[in-house]
């Protein structure tokens, strides 16, 4: 582990391309109807501040990325619509070079929305999977009906389709004796 702390992200911690680096999703009320950000209870930024330079956020390091999840409750749309879009995702940051603010932003396609395998988009599962995880280990009750056998088994066939992804790996070994062990302990 620390191997991999100090050699394998030592480029992404010394090279940091983007300070105060915030995301903001704002959804089309007319095509989700609620919305539900999993994880980031700690980072999370009010609306209203988003485009408060004063407010401090994450820094962002050459090669690094960060995912987030939305849970979303979308408001049928009539036959051939479903491409419209859902909203538009904002990010901003201080460039560490030029020291100037930078906004970019980008619709999120409704294209977006559509029935994935673990074949064909493994990450997808694998941030689902960690995430649901989370959820399953806090007791969330957004987790009520997970079983941590169901979580094994999607991370189990996530860990096949990237066999070169130690992490990945490591992830999916993870076992529910294991983690009562350390829950016990804690």
């Amino acid at each position: 582990g620390a191997r991999e702390a100090l050699v394998g992200q030592l480029a992404a911690t010394l090279q940091t391309v983007g300070k105060d680096a915030r995301i903001q999703v704002q959804f089309d009320p007319a095509r989700v109807r609620r919305y539900r950000l999993i994880g980031y209870e700690n980072r999370d930024i009010e609306d209203r501040r988003f485009r408060d330079d004063t407010v401090d956020a994450g820094e962002v390091g050459s090669g690094q990325c960060s995912t987030a999840l939305y849970e979303m409750e979308l408001i049928d749309s009539p036959a051939g619509e479903f491409g419209n879009d859902l909203g538009a995702v904002f990010v901003r940051y201080r460039n560490s070079e030029t020291g100037q603010i930078e906004e970019i932003s980008r619709p999120l396609a409704g294209t977006l929305i559509r029935r994935r395998t673990i074949e064909e988009d493994p990450r997808f599962f694998l941030a689902a999977g960690a995430a649901r995880f989370a959820e399953w280990l806090r007791q969330s009750e957004h987790a009520r009906d997970a079983s941590l056998r169901q979580i094994q088994d999607v991370l189990d066939r996530v860990s096949g389709a990237l066999p070169l992804d130690q992490s990945v790996r490591d992830l999916a070994v993870v076992r529910g004796d294991d983690i009562r062990q350390s829950l016990r302990k804690a």
